[in-house]
């Protein structure tokens, strides 16, 4: 099942990362991350990660917690998804769906 791009509604392309397989916008740059992907990307030796075609999202600017604008569908269930800090005092912003991911 192809995924869609919740920001540019595009259809995501799946690459590799190490060994983690994770889905990419072409436009935004944006990720998908099913499960606990990131958790695993962030465990990755940080010359994996440079060397990815992942490199220009991680570096991007994010929006501020408070900027909620309209709620953005999960790619997998297309219910929406919440705007929130990746940790607890964690300047990373994602969208997450409780039941399968989440968008950086």
């Amino acid at each position: 099942m192809s995924l869609s791009c919740p920001r540019c509604r595009v259809n995501l392309r799946e690459i590799a990362v190490g060994e983690v397989r994770v889905d990419l916008c072409p436009e935004c740059d944006g990720a998908w991350y099913d499960g606990d992907e990131l958790e695993r990307l962030l465990e990755a030796p940080y010359a994996v990660l440079a060397a990815s075609e992942l490199a220009v999202g991680l570096v991007r600017d994010v929006a501020p917690p408070d900027d909620q604008g309209p709620p953005l569908p999960c790619p997998r269930c297309q219910g929406p998804m919440q705007r929130r800090a990746f940790l607890d005092g964690c300047p990373v912003v994602v969208d997450g769906c409780a039941a399968h991911g989440v968008w950086l």
